[in-house]
């Protein structure tokens, strides 16, 4: 829940963001970290004139259906495309949780996949940490926006964030371990708010309204 507020607020701010080119396949990808686990939610939107394209790439024996086999054969195939390293070790990731849209819906361009992913279970000691993850789904077809999301532990924090221009690579540089006390604290704890607002637009801008399906993923 504490998640899903800014979230909900961020996209009731930046509504009209929530559009996409009709030629590209939108993929968007919020990721968290926990001490023991990194996890990423993604949502795919192709547009109109691409969701042919994208279509084909999941009904592979051209009934015009999504079958639960091929659901499932698509979603190894995005999480196979993510690239997520800790510590510059790759880390393996599980599927958690899919949605797909009807097939009409997707053809449309009103479509969205949402496919949950997380890693196996990652030793985060105290100290700083570095994680990357680069998306290589689809890359002639796509525009990507990707975010971090902020802790629910207050053990993991994040310190500096980074994407490349075309936001299929992020690099996070975090800390893990209690926060320290007294004027230190207090100034880092300072500086993790200031940093709200920004995170508010852009996690609005990618128009990701993926809180909805968490419940019904399966």
């Amino acid at each position: 829940m504490k998640r899903i507020i800014p979230i909900v607020l961020g996209l009731l701010l930046v509504a009209p963001a929530w559009a996409h080119r009709l030629d590209e396949y939108l993929q968007g990808t919020f990721l968290s970290v926990d001490p023991d686990r990194v996890t990423l939610e993604l949502s795919l939107t192709p547009g109109v004139s691409v969701a042919p394209a994208v279509m084909a790439l999941i009904d592979t024996d051209r009934d015009g259906q999504i079958s639960a086999m091929e659901a499932e054969a698509y979603t190894r195939v995005v999480a196979n495309s993510q690239v997520l390293k800790v510590d510059r070790h790759r880390i393996p990731l599980e599927v958690t949780g899919k949605l797909f849209p009807t097939p009409s819906d997707l053809r449309s361009g009103a479509g969205v996949i949402h496919i949950g992913l997380g890693s196996k279970t990652v030793d985060l000691a105290p100290g700083l940490h570095q994680i990357v993850l680069e998306n290589r789904h689809q890359a002639g077809l796509s525009t990507y926006l990707v975010n971090v999301l902020v802790p629910e532990s207050k053990e993991v924090r994040i310190i500096r964030q980074k994407r490349d221009l075309t936001q299929t690579r992020m690099e996070l540089e975090i800390a893990v371990g209690p926060l320290p006390t007294g004027p230190a604290g207090l100034a880092e704890a300072s500086s993790e708010a200031s940093r709200w607002p920004w995170w508010l637009a852009t996690a609005s801008g990618t128009g990701l309204i993926w809180f909805g399906w968490r419940g019904r993923r399966g």
